[in-house]
């Protein structure tokens, strides 16, 4: 889907969403929603599927969500179908979630690590974080048991990788470098 497209779905809904001042009800509904369909792919080809009707389809979304999501939500979705533009939902909740943490001062750091990180490694984490970005960090923390050890950290278009797979590979270039 165009991202303007997505974008004028996504202001709509958080036109919404500020409306009734409900923007955390709105963000976890669409979070579900995306989950639910990317749980089950085969869902997601039915609801976009041509030849499947479209009275079929919202009822599919009700049997789903119904008592998942709120009404306005669900509204939404059905909404998406009669418009052909349910095949973006996904780029409609990413446009959405970043208009929510920009309008919360959220920013997504990205964080590999070796070993999965504790409730205390993640508070230090996100206090370090937030105390270097001023701004408020959520954390999606994957974990990569080839690094070996340490964190490497993503924020926007910056970087921080302090793993020991690279500070090994930093020093036998630097070795190489030495020998020669």
């Amino acid at each position: 889907m165009d991202k303007r497209v997505a974008g004028g779905y996504s202001d709509a809904l958080f036109e919404l969403a500020s409306e009734e001042k409900n923007w955390d009800s709105y963000k976890q509904d669409l979070l579900k929603v995306a989950d639910t369909l990317k749980a089950n792919p085969e869902m997601m080809t039915v609801l976009a599927h041509p030849k499947v009707t479209k009275d079929d389809k919202k009822a599919i979304l009700t049997t789903v969500f119904e008592n998942e999501v709120t009404l306005h939500i669900l509204y939404f979705l059905k909404l998406l179908i009669d418009k052909n533009r349910f095949g973006g939902i996904f780029d409609i909740v990413k446009a959405f979630i970043a208009q929510y943490n920009e309008a919360f001062g959220i920013v997504v750091a990205h964080v590999s690590t070796a070993h999965a990180l504790d409730e205390q490694e993640r508070a230090d984490l996100i206090k370090m974080l937030e105390t270097k970005t001023k701004k408020k960090i959520e954390l999606v923390i994957r974990v990569d048991e080839s690094l070996l050890a340490g964190l490497r950290i993503k924020i926007k278009d910056e970087g921080l990788d302090n793993t020991a797979k690279t500070r090994l590979y930093r020093m036998r270039n630097t070795v190489d470098s030495a020998v020669l």
